[in-house]
């Protein structure tokens, strides 16, 4: 199965449906999630890894990445389109991390 894959947002719609897509193809996912819901319950209940952390917490972000060779990248971008601009606090997070 090898290392985790890291997939970020994993409780929102895309996010869980990139989990659910490496799940059926046997790999080892981890999850980054706000917070405990239903979703993230669930994604547990499938054998997920889930880590509880927000993107700008780097020291969330070093236990969500550890030991993970690849990611995927997933946020929302409703609230940046309403505040007219990018996410790159969060870009850089995540980028920091993985160069860690």
């Amino acid at each position: 199965m090898g290392s985790p894959i890291l997939v970020t947002g994993a409780a929102g719609t895309i996010g869980h449906a990139v989990c659910e897509l490496l799940i059926g193809r046997g790999c080892k996912v981890r999850a980054l999630v706000r917070g405990e819901d239903a979703r993230s319950a669930k994604l547990a209940e499938r054998g997920v890894e889930v880590v509880v952390g927000d993107l700008l917490d780097l020291h969330a972000m070093h236990r969500a990445i550890e030991g993970c060779d690849r990611g995927y990248f997933g946020m929302t971008s409703r609230l940046c389109i309403s505040r007219r601009r990018s996410n790159p606090p969060r870009s850089r997070s995540i980028t920091k991390s993985a160069r860690s």
